[in-house]
């Protein structure tokens, strides 16, 4: 297998597999981004439109109703449903240069709209349960942000290459991949998990 369709699906099933392992972790979190809470059986997805441009949408459990939310002229990739069910928030490139940013949109395709995060690279997003906040990962580390883009604040820094959070059902944890300090991007990824507040940091699973 060509190691760039590797590496993609590589990540997808990470982002599959994450939440899963968690659910066995006791007090560490469980449960995914996908599906939505309300609409049990409708997946968000990302799809590829050229090599260096992707597309958001939406399809029900068994294959059926497919249909995309953003139309594929900008960088749309990364969705999160939000906690309510009807939208979908992220990582969007509008302009090509530009570091991607956290954009949220309704799953009818209406309603698009920015999460200011300043000069932040906005990737793979994570709603908190009540929707106060969310988790993203950027470049230099994960950061949490309110959803008018206030309080955005450092919740790790990328000693770990930090990357894919979920917030956990009850809020209480981050889970997140990541290499152990001063291993090189040859090691395998681990599973981690931290408070909100950055405490409590600890590994839950040896390589991913």
């Amino acid at each position: 297998m060509p190691e760039r369709i590797y590496s993609r699906v590589r990540r997808r099933v990470l982002m599959l597999v994450l939440p899963a392992m968690a659910a066995g972790c006791g007090d560490t979190p469980a449960g995914p981004d996908d599906p939505a809470p309300d609409a049990p059986l409708l997946i968000a997805f990302a799809h590829e439109v050229s090599q260096s441009r992707l597309r958001v949408g939406v399809v029900r459990s068994d294959g059926t109703q497919q249909r995309f939310v953003t139309d594929g002229t900008a960088n749309a990739s990364m969705p999160a449903w939000t906690p309510d069910g009807t939208q979908l928030t992220m990582s969007y490139q509008g302009t090509a240069g530009i570091n991607p940013q956290l954009w949220t949109i309704g799953v009818d395709g209406s309603g698009l709209r920015p999460i200011p995060i300043g000069d932040r690279t906005g990737r793979s997003p994570s709603w908190s349960p009540g929707g106060e906040q969310l988790v993203f990962d950027d470049f230099y580390g994960l950061f949490v942000v309110k959803p008018d883009g206030s309080g955005l604040r450092a919740l790790l820094t990328d000693e770990y290459d930090n990357g894919l959070p979920h917030w956990s059902p009850d809020g209480n944890w981050v889970l997140f991949t990541g290499f152990e300090p001063g291993f090189g991007q040859g090691a395998f990824r681990r599973l981690y998990v931290v408070r909100p507040d950055g405490s409590g940091l600890r590994r839950v699973a040896s390589s991913v």
